[in-house]
Parts: structure tokens; C-alpha cells; sequence
């Protein structure tokens, strides 16, 4: 495998992106190659195998992009597009997922097809920006694993204080600690383009514009 590595044209077609915490693996990611988005940062591997609950692959160091002498955003351009051909996306309502009565809780889970480190699929090209227009709001965002996002619209913007603190409670009695994604909520503002990270009064502290070209 690591010999394959040396010729780009032998792996390029199963180099695929996923998110992680940036902080906290703040070590792995100094030799790495990644994007930071948010709180968390989007690397990339090559796929070897794949079971029903991860993905096994070689993660992706800077050291192999200079060998293959690629920019940061051809390989982000090649990744997105074999990651979004072999894991579509996929947004079910809680209640249709588990197929039991939960009530309308108004959320929506976000992820890939096969439920595999799909919660880079909010950072696909335009999907944020069309639930967000169906919906006619912007939309909040639970990260609550790297496997997946919880959606639901945004009423009224008074209600965005405090979600941070749902999501570290999710995390600290669900969610295990490697696939923990981040410590706060986000919200998609249609408006702008962009997911804005908050904090626990509800107000921005950074942002990441989906429009832009990624990379």
C-alpha cells in the first residue's frame, strides 16, 4: 500500500475527505494534510476497506502531496467529488430513522447513504443552501458525531443561546469520545452562505462560506 502511494494515478480515484476535531487531534493533524473548518478540519485518505460501522485507509500526510506535486485545492477538489460519488447524501427525519413515534421534533439527520463518517456531507456543494431554501430558514446545527448532523430549522434567532450546551451533554452520555465531532452547535445562514460556529449565547464566533471554492 505504501508503495502504491508513490503513483498518484494508482490511488487517486479512492482518496475520499471526512471531518474531525481539529483540537483534539491537534498532534496527527501537524503532519497531515487539511483543511480547517470551524473547530474542526476536513483531511483526507485513501480508502483500503470498508465494514458497516468505519472506514479503513491511510490518511493523507503533506509529504504525499508534494511528492505528487498537487495543490491543496486539487486534491479538496478530486476528494469531494469521489466522496460525494460514492457516499450521497442523505437527510431522513428522526422519527422515519428509527421508525417509532417520537413526536415532530422538527429533526433531521444528515449524513451519507451508508451512515459512515458522513458528517462531512454538510460541506457538500449546495446542499446546506437547498434544505435551506425548502425550508424558507436558516438552520441549526447539531454536530453530533463524525458519523452524522442533526438539522432543524431556525424559528427565531433568540433560540440559538444555550444549544452548545446540549451538544456537550449528547457527548459526554452518547456519543464515544473518538467519534466526537465538536463541542458546540452551528447554524447555516442562507442569507450569506455560510456556517457560522456558536458560542453559548448564541452569537458568532467564526465562520466557514460553503460557497467558496473548498481548499
Amino acid at each position: 500500500m505504501i508503495e502504491n502511494l508513490k503513483n498518484f494515478d494508482t490511488v487517486k480515484e479512492r482518496i475520499y475527505v471526512r471531518l474531525i476535531n481539529r483540537k483534539r487531534n491537534e498532534e496527527q493533524l501537524k503532519h497531515l494534510a487539511f483543511i480547517p473548518v470551524l473547530d474542526l478540519a476536513a483531511v483526507f485518505y485513501i480508502l483500503a476497506d470498508e465494514t458497516e460501522e468505519r472506514l479503513l485507509g491511510v490518511q493523507l500526510r503533506r509529504e504525499y502531496m508534494i511528492h505528487w506535486g498537487i495543490s491543496m485545492s486539487e486534491l479538496a477538489e478530486l476528494a469531494f467529488e469521489n466522496t460525494l460519488r460514492r457516499y450521497p447524501a442523505s437527510c431522513i427525519g428522526l422519527e422515519r430513522l428509527f421508525s417509532i413515534d417520537t413526536g415532530n421534533t422538527g429533526l433531521f439527520v444528515l449524513s451519507n447513504e451508508k451512515n459512515i463518517m458522513g458528517a462531512v456531507v454538510m460541506l457538500y456543494p449546495h446542499l446546506l443552501r437547498k434544505i435551506a431554501e425548502d425550508w424558507r430558514k436558516d438552520i441549526l446545527i447539531f454536530p453530533s458525531s463524525v458519523h452524522e448532523v442533526l438539522l432543524c430549522a431556525v424559528e427565531k434567532e433568540e433560540k440559538l443561546a444555550g444549544m452548545g450546551n446540549i451538544v456537550r451533554g449528547v457527548n459526554a452520555s452518547e456519543v464515544a469520545e473518538e467519534e466526537q465531532l465538536s463541542d458546540f452547535a452551528y447554524c447555516y445562514l442562507r442569507k450569506e452562505g455560510k456556517i457560522i460556529r456558536l458560542d453559548d449565547n448564541g452569537r458568532e464566533i467564526d465562520s466557514f462560506y460553503l460557497e467558496n471554492k473548498i481548499g
